[in-house]
């Protein structure tokens, strides 16, 4: 009987660090949402149930501007971003930002923690990114 493998690389994130920092490179990139916060586009901010011991929750006046703070972005480090999935319990499903698609296509009007995340940089570029406390 031949056994299945899984083998992951990268940073090993624990709860002993306090700023993790997971690096980015060109293409797809998986990552876990880890701040402990439901960051929303005002107007959504009833769209998604956070978990149960989740005690922050803030909103913000667009797309762009909820996803550099849930992932403590500069202007500069946003536009190395092609796309942001993140995929959640039914009857959610996956969520999407899409630059090369106009905003009124772009479903991810709420980000929590706690769920994978796909994260697509432009051709030819890496980030660091750096998670912060809430």
């Amino acid at each position: 009987e031949e056994e299945d493998l899984l083998i992951l690389e990268g940073p090993r994130v624990t709860s002993s660090v306090t700023y993790p920092q997971i690096g980015l490179s060109e293409g797809w990139n998986m990552i876990g949402v880890m701040p402990q916060t439901k960051f929303y586009v005002n107007g959504y901010d009833n769209d998604a149930e956070g978990p149960s011991d989740m005690i922050y929750s803030q909103g913000y006046s667009s797309v762009e501007a909820m996803l550099k703070a849930a992932f403590n972005l500069t202007d500069s480090e946003f536009n190395k971003i092609d796309c942001i999935q993140i995929l959640y319990p039914a009857p959610y499903g996956v969520r999407a930002y899409d630059s090369s698609v106009p905003w009124f296509f772009w479903s991810l009007k709420f980000v929590m923690p706690g769920y994978g995340c796909w994260i697509k940089l432009k051709d030819g570029e890496t980030h660091n990114l750096h998670y912060r406390e809430p």
